[in-house]
């Protein structure tokens, strides 16, 4: 392959499965990160700079320093149900970090951007509509969701400009080794930590709130194709499954796998929570040749086996 190719958040989790990827199949990788809230780990065979997307200045120069073909740009904030302070901390890294991260890689050469959005842009669509395809309509019910979408309309600029080729990326609820728990859209690993100790874990709401989970593996191979893969420029891509599972049925999953036999902890549903998100992936799988190869239970325990 040979790449050059910077990955912004790439000491987070999925960052770091994401580089030792790229670094699999013989690119040059420059990890940006600024390890405030999500970094794991520094790989010692990528180029590492620890900068704030925020800090323009200090971006520009690194990325005009290393010269990339290629930004994957994962740095972001998660907080699909923050509001108030923090749903404004979200909106700087996600929307200003990303123009600031767009306009650097233009600077700097780079032929083509990945960005990571979510799946928080569709909004809760009605069930009848699940799986969602890429051309259903963007209708964010919280500032999360807004700041992705904000985030996906200056990439698309960009592209629809020339200034530079842009693919976005709309990924389901991601799992897998590494994955921190303290951290929103973390509900596998923080059900397979506490059931791994034989803690009491919490569910929001009834509980049937639906999730399309994908592996994280899965997830990097994805993006892995995606700067390689001259197709993918000025496309839209989700990755996921296209398979539901409830909150509930995951709890069941993961306390069978480690043997635990308690009931959940029920708390109130949380405002701006999505209530059924499934993802269709058919243009990856045409465009990429691209699928998730992982399944629920496998990717389960695999995340349990690292945990352990």
């Amino acid at each position: 392959m040979g790449q050059r190719i910077c990955v912004t958040g790439g000491a987070g989790f999925v960052g770091t499965h994401t580089v030792a990827r790229l670094l699999a199949v013989g690119a040059d990788v420059l990890v940006v990160d600024d390890l405030s809230r999500d970094g794991t780990l520094k790989p010692t065979d990528a180029d590492f700079a620890k900068v704030d997307i925020g800090d323009f200045g200090r971006l520009q120069a690194t990325l005009m320093a290393f010269r990339p073909e290629a930004v994957i740009h994962l740095a972001a904030r998660t907080a699909a149900t923050a509001m108030g302070a923090e749903a404004l901390a979200a909106a700087q890294v996600n929307v200003v970090g990303t123009l600031a991260t767009l306009e650097a890689a233009s600077a700097a050469g780079a032929e083509r951007v990945v960005l990571m959005s979510s799946a928080a842009v569709y909004g809760d669509p009605r069930p009848e509509l699940l799986p969602l395809a890429e051309d259903a309509p963007l209708a964010p019910i919280a500032p999360y969701g807004a700041s992705k979408a904000a985030a996906e309309a200056y990439a698309s600029a960009f592209d629809r400009t020339g200034r530079m080729r842009c693919t976005i990326v709309r990924p389901s609820n991601i799992y897998g080794p590494l994955q921190r728990t303290d951290l929103e859209g973390g509900v596998v690993a923080r059900f397979c930590e506490a059931l791994s100790r034989g803690d009491q874990p919490t569910i929001f709401g009834d509980g049937l709130h639906v999730r399309d989970y994908v592996y994280v593996g899965d997830v990097a191979e994805a993006l892995t194709r995606m700067v390689q893969d001259d197709g993918a420029a000025g496309q839209t891509f989700n990755v996921s499954t296209g398979v539901g599972c409830t909150v509930a049925d995951l709890f069941t999953r993961v306390a069978a796998a480690v043997g635990y036999r308690g009931e959940p902890r029920i708390a109130p549903a949380r405002p701006g929570d999505i209530r059924d998100s499934r993802l269709a992936a058919e243009r990856a799988a045409h465009v990429l040749g691209w699928r998730a190869r992982t399944g629920l239970d496998d990717g389960l325990r695999r995340t349990l086996a690292a945990s352990r």
